[in-house]
């Protein structure tokens, strides 16, 4: 059995093969803690982790789930979501609303 964990900005994934059947049926979403929290700075840093993950080869889509999306396909065909805030009809998200 082969474990890795990958960590960055105070977040782990520990990936297994442990369950060789699961293989190219995940789907993970991830949101990103930023500071300060708002619409504005969430959008930035999933803007420049588009940058960064383009920079170094990594294909990298749009997607919906409702809401927007940026979309990651690993090696074995597992789906990473990186949702961006919502904003509200009045360009705010609900965070910022309330």
């Amino acid at each position: 059995m082969y474990v890795a964990q990958v960590d960055r900005q105070g977040c782990a994934l520990i990936l297994a093969d442990t369950w060789p059947e699961k293989i190219g049926k995940g789907l993970m979403f991830i949101s990103l803690n930023v500071e300060p929290q708002s619409r504005g700075a969430a959008v930035a840093a999933l803007d420049a982790l588009r940058a960064e993950l383009e920079a170094k080869g990594v294909p990298v889509k749009e997607g919906s789930w409702g809401y927007r999306l940026l979309v990651v396909d690993d090696p074995d065909g597992n789906q990473l979501f990186f949702n961006y805030p919502s904003a509200t009809a009045s360009g705010k998200n609900a965070t910022e609303e309330a």
